[in-house]
């Protein structure tokens, strides 16, 4: 965050993009942990879910990446 805040235009924009596709990232592997493994059928069911819109965000994020290009 500290790096984040003397950052500015298409630097941001890429620091930001980079830790956005890592946290998206890190929430499909535990979606998909839960999923595999979950005690609860509607934990399970909300982590495909979760997942889906994820993996959703995730294409929308590399497609304005590849954009930018």
């Amino acid at each position: 965050m500290r790096r984040a805040r003397a950052l500015s235009g298409e630097e941001l924009d890429r620091v930001f993009a980079t830790a956005l596709r890592a946290h998206l990232t890190q929430s499909l592997l535990l979606c998909a942990g839960e999923r595999a493994s979950g005690g609860a059928g509607e934990a399970r069911e909300l982590a495909g879910e979760l997942e889906k819109a994820g993996s959703e965000q995730l294409a929308l994020l590399d497609a304005a990446r590849s954009g930018k290009s």
